[in-house]
């Protein structure tokens, strides 16, 4: 199983404030199309909120080249 780097996908942007239950989405690109992408990718992003609180979330295929993360 290939692990992607999310730094290989995008730059990280500045996205303002997502208040809590609101709702985030962020589409990422891969470089190139992976012959099985639910089988051969994953990809994680981390989110940080105030007082150093995180968690991770897996990203999810959205077709072609494309992963999005809410």
């Amino acid at each position: 199983m290939l692990i992607a780097c999310l730094g290989v996908l995008t730059a990280v942007q500045a996205l303002g404030q997502v208040h809590r239950f609101g709702r985030f989405e962020q589409t990422f690109t891969a470089a190139h199309e992976y012959a099985n992408p639910l089988k051969d990718v994953e990809i994680t992003v981390e989110f940080a909120g105030p007082g150093n609180i995180k968690d991770e979330v897996r990203a999810f295929w959205d077709g072609g080249r494309t992963w999005k993360v809410r």
